[in-house]
């Protein structure tokens, strides 16, 4: 397993507990330790390949399904802009008394 948690949900807990299982039991299932599976359920940690795996066996999934793959944030097209769109840039919208001040951030 990785050190770096979970960047999007997994849904794992969500198979777990439609199949009225433990997290003990899938853990003894999937031959990981239940920390393991705490930790991944609660985004504390990313598992590498062969622990998605075994996990998404134990439960008689694919590991897309469990772990879908991240999607991308939209990127916003646009910054702050004033009450009517206009576009203004962090230099104007510090200025007192500019045309920035007092700007109304959408």
């Amino acid at each position: 397993m990785t050190a770096r948690a979970a960047a999007s949900p997994n849904r794992l807990r969500e198979f777990r507990l439609a199949r009225r299982s433990t997290i003990d039991a899938l853990a003894y299932e999937a031959e990981v330790g239940s920390t393991t599976v705490w930790r991944v359920e609660n985004g504390r940690v990313l598992p590498n390949r062969a622990t998605m795996r075994a996990l998404a066996a134990a439960l008689g999934e694919s590991v897309d399904v469990l772990f879908p793959p991240e999607q991308p944030e939209p990127a916003s097209d646009t910054g702050p802009t004033t009450s009517n769109g206009r576009a203004v840039n962090a230099a104007e919208a510090r200025l007192p008394g500019g045309r920035g001040h007092g700007a109304r951030l959408a």
